[in-house]
């Protein structure tokens, strides 16, 4: 195998290294980490007009956001001064127009950023979830989430491309190192090997001049 390819192959194998480890802590961090802090709830106007109220809990790779609508559209335009996190929105997608009993939620795991992701939309007040973001005071909303995560099937869950890629890079970095550390070992031991293996070249014996 060439050097290019050998190296193309090491890359591969380091970016499903990557991904691999980094899903693997993203899933470790949203079940076993119960530990959570409240950020406070804010208010969101929607597209500029529509209020929202929206609770944030966040804990050590873990991440929930919960809107719920609260009052009619305004009549005009007003600062965003708060938005819930992009990730949250891009999973919600546009939701301005949603009547008035709408609740959103957003839970996500990964490290240092978020990396797998699922979201819930409600508009029924018959649901029970996501609750209303003013009763997300204690956390416990982010436990049921982490319970009903994964519940509709492996397809609900959303890849985060930009948390992917920045979880994985170290990782993907740290194994394409080992990997070619590896083969320049591997290339040092057969070089050693071939020289001490291999006989050295006969010679000849210097003749004698005739008399």
């Amino acid at each position: 195998m060439s050097r290019g390819s050998q190296l193309v192959l090491q890359a591969l194998v380091s970016v499903c290294l990557g991904l691999s480890v980094a899903l693997l802590l993203a899933s470790v961090c949203l079940v076993a980490n119960r530990d959570r802090i409240n950020l406070g709830t804010e208010m969101w106007f929607n597209d500029g007009r529509v209020p929202w109220l929206v609770a944030r809990h966040e804990g050590f790779g873990t991440w929930w956001v919960n809107a719920t609508r609260v009052y009619a559209p305004l009549l005009g335009n007003v600062p965003e001064d708060f938005t819930p996190p992009q990730w949250a929105r891009e999973l919600w997608g546009p939701s301005a127009n949603l009547p008035p009993t709408a609740r959103m939620g957003a839970l996500a795991g990964g490290w240092p950023l978020p990396a797998i992701a699922q979201s819930w939309i409600t508009l029924e007040t018959s649901e029970i979830f996501p609750p209303t973001a003013e009763f997300d005071l204690t956390g416990a909303v982010m436990d049921m989430a982490r319970d009903r995560m994964g519940e509709a099937g492996i397809l609900k869950l959303r890849l985060i491309p930009l948390g992917i890629f920045i979880d994985s890079l170290p990782w993907f970095v740290v194994a394409l190192w080992l990997l070619r550390m590896r083969t320049a070992r591997a290339v040092r031991v057969n070089r050693f090997t071939r020289a001490t293996v291999t006989p050295p070249a006969a010679t000849e014996a210097p003749h004698e001049p005739k008399a």
